[in-house]
């Protein structure tokens, strides 16, 4: 059952962002083309509508549903959440080159069923105004995360993640982005925002980072390091939110600098700890924006840093 009135326009307090995967049973960058061209982003799921048109959404799930019976949870999922996004709503998707791509709803579900819709797959369509983000380093982080879901629709949830998508949304269509009111930018910051801020830092300290160390399996520390002073080894933790740092994990006897914002830790520092601290990241953010990732100087702009 559809409940939300797609073709109501949601006020900016109201929308809802959403992430959609472009991968048609055909050429991915001709599919994206066709989006491009038609101011559209959809699905495939093609049926057979016997020149019975307009084609409503009742009647297209009647027929997808004998069409597709062994894989009708996954059509039904794709197309039923494609119609229920509201206009307003925006939608975020990546082209075959991997660049990012935001849409704002403009208008109802829809069955197109022209002939370069059915080539392309993308026959179930959402009407957007649609603009170009850029690659993975202006994209919020739980936005990238969401992308590795194998469900073709799905919402992304967050405030944070909502005020971003307006921001970018509104920036690149030169409109006036929204404000936030009392910001605390470590908010806004994902995890892995933070992570990459305590990368670039340590780097221009001389310290160097070995990406492919970064340990997504071990809860001790995120990537290890060596200064490239006097080849000393080192490793990194940063936490967000009200995760805690646990001191006492740490390898032991080897330097380790820690960041979280909130001064959340168990355990007790050792001489070999260093903690960034708060104030000492944010006044290197200020100083360094030129090389900070685009995403975080954007939340920079929205927290009025």
């Amino acid at each position: 059952m559809i409940r939300r009135d797609h073709s109501k326009t949601n006020e900016p307090s109201d929308i809802q962002v959403w992430r959609i995967h472009i991968r048609p049973d055909a050429d991915p960058a001709y599919a994206f083309e066709i989006c491009r061209k038609q101011g559209v982003i959809g699905v495939g799921w093609q049926v057979e509508t016997q020149h019975r048109q307009p084609f409503d959404l009742e009647r297209y799930l009647e027929v997808a549903e004998r069409t597709y019976a062994r894989h009708w949870k996954s059509c039904k999922s794709a197309v039923t959440l494609l119609a229920r996004m509201a206009c307003g709503d925006l939608m975020w998707t990546r082209d075959a080159s991997g660049m990012y791509w935001l849409g704002r709803v403009q208008g109802p579900w829809e069955y197109r069923d022209r002939p370069e819709n059915r080539e392309a797959d993308i026959t179930n369509v959402r009407p957007v105004d649609l603009v170009r983000i850029g690659d993975v380093a202006c994209v919020p982080g739980k936005v990238v995360a969401s992308m590795r879901s194998s469900r073709t629709v799905q919402r992304v949830h967050g405030n944070a993640v909502k005020a971003y998508s307006r921001y970018a949304f509104a920036k690149a269509k030169g409109e006036s982005p929204p404000e936030i009111e009392n910001p605390d930018i470590f908010e806004l910051l994902s995890a892995q925002d933070c992570e990459d801020i305590v990368f670039v830092l340590l780097q221009r300290r001389g310290w160097v980072v070995f990406p492919a160390r970064r340990l997504a399996d071990t809860m001790a520390y995120e990537y290890a390091l060596r200064s490239a002073i006097d080849g000393k080894a080192a490793v990194v933790q940063v936490k967000t939110g009200s995760t805690c740092i646990d001191l006492r994990a740490l390898p032991e006897g080897v330097q380790a600098f820690v960041f979280q914002p909130n001064d959340m830790f168990e355990g007790q520092p050792t001489e070999h700890t260093t903690d960034l601290g708060r104030d000492e990241v944010l006044s290197f953010m200020r100083e360094n924006r030129m090389i900070l990732p685009p995403v975080v100087t954007g939340w920079m702009d929205l927290a009025g840093l």
